[in-house]
């Protein structure tokens, strides 16, 4: 008879945080508000320079079926 196969594992412990409980205080501090309206809602610089993919002007005129903004 075939002896068993073991499988052995390397366990490691990690923390783990409530998601709620993160938004809550990702949202506590100072100033993220702000930040996160001008990523999400494409503040650009006025030279012209993008910070990021927001902030390019398909992202702004992209329009969904209707015609309305997608974003």
């Amino acid at each position: 008879m075939n002896a068993p196969i073991l499988n052995i594992w390397t366990m490691m412990n990690y923390l783990m945080q409530d998601f709620n409980d993160w938004i809550a205080r990702l949202y506590n501090q100072p100033g993220i508000k702000d930040y996160l309206d001008h990523g999400a809602l494409g503040g650009s610089d006025p030279s012209g320079a993008m910070a990021d993919i927001w902030d390019a002007p398909i992202m702004k005129d992209f329009k969904d079926h209707d015609g309305k903004p997608f974003f």
